[in-house]
């Protein structure tokens, strides 16, 4: 959650005063703006920051709504599961909000700032869901792939997926893994953790979605974030009935068929099949243990040297295919499951 204040004062902040950068040529101040009154003197500068772990506040210049020249802006910025527990894993509900909300205000005061916290616009707002895969995240990958973020752009990581563009974003990523990263405990919490967020990135999108802007609001109004999340997941994300989904499948294996006719090879239908067949035993198998396994049967070096560059060929070859999960179920059934699971939540 990012906050801008509308009403502030800043009294003996705590807060780092970055200077204005210098034209070495005219000896001018290039950024350097009044940023607040500390009663005695406006204090100038590029901007100023408060930074710690979970939570940060930024004062800086910017325009006036009224176009009239630049003005100064105070926002805050903070995880509320993180500030409101240490720990992120876990929604935090409407009573958690409101407390971490008043932990907010009152970490502003020791900062310097004062405030009433719930006349604060919301410039950025996330929500979560956490669903409990049956199954490991490398299975749906293919599915989350397929995924089409209206009118966004979509990135992949190695954990994770993300469609944005200027406004909000939506991301998917293996939450155990991204807390690993992070260094975080992951004792006790569910396998096969799969994280969809959607963030409304300025306080327009805020707006536009919920209908409201302000802390207040939001506290008055809390369950409709949910209603609002469910609705942008199933326009943006989970658009697909489980029959275009399956239809996109079936499409990509016949691109499969398409490449291996084209490239002239006699039995092109038998090494589409050899492909799709041998891409199946790669997911679910490292080339070292198919390799020890042959050597195990009675293999020779030369048997063992020639399968082993046959697999990393096999291997190369299927990574176009990206259509062929370590799992039985079809890539509809789990589509199906990823929608019923993030959209059911209420």
């Amino acid at each position: 959650m990012q906050l801008l204040l509308p009403d502030y004062e800043v009294r003996d902040p705590k807060l780092r005063l970055h200077p204005s950068p210098v034209d070495t040529e005219t000896g001018v101040m290039t950024r350097n703006f009044p940023l607040w009154h500390d009663g005695a003197r406006v204090v100038e500068g590029a901007y100023a920051q408060f930074i710690e772990e979970h939570f940060s506040v930024t004062i800086k210049p910017q325009p006036k709504t009224d176009g009239t020249g630049m003005g100064t802006a105070c926002f805050v910025r903070f995880e509320v599961p993180k500030f409101a527990g240490g720990h992120n894993y876990h929604p935090v509900d409407r009573d958690g909000t409101a407390q971490a909300l008043r932990d907010a205000e009152k970490k502003l005061k020791s900062v310097g700032i004062l405030t009433n916290i719930k006349t604060a616009q919301m410039s950025r707002l996330d929500a979560f869901t956490n669903v409990v895969a049956s199954e490991p995240y490398s299975n749906y990958k293919p599915v989350l792939a397929m995924l089409p973020g209206k009118r966004m752009k979509m990135r992949e990581y190695e954990d994770g997926f993300l469609w944005k563009n200027g406004r909000h974003q939506f991301c998917a990523y293996d939450k155990l893994e991204k807390m690993k990263y992070d260094k975080l405990s992951t004792a006790g919490l569910p396998k096969n953790s799969i994280r969809f967020e959607w963030r409304a990135l300025e306080s327009a999108k805020v707006r536009e979605k919920l209908g409201f802007g302000t802390v207040k609001e939001l506290l008055a109004n809390f369950g409709h974030v949910r209603t609002v999340y469910n609705e942008v997941m199933k326009e943006h994300i989970f658009s697909h009935s489980v029959a275009d989904v399956e239809a996109v499948q079936t499409g990509e294996l016949e691109r499969v068929l398409e490449h291996f006719q084209a490239s002239g090879a006699r039995n092109w239908v038998q090494a589409s099949l050899n492909l799709v067949s041998q891409s199946l035993l790669l997911e679910k198998t490292p080339i070292d243990a198919i390799l020890d396994a042959v050597d195990k049967s009675g293999g020779d070096k030369m048997q063992r040297s020639r399968l082993k560059k046959h697999l990393h060929q096999a291997q190369r070859d299927a990574k176009f295919l990206q259509l062929l999960p370590g799992t039985s179920r079809t890539t509809g059934e789990l589509y199906e499951e990823l929608r019923e699971k993030v959209l059911s939540v209420k």
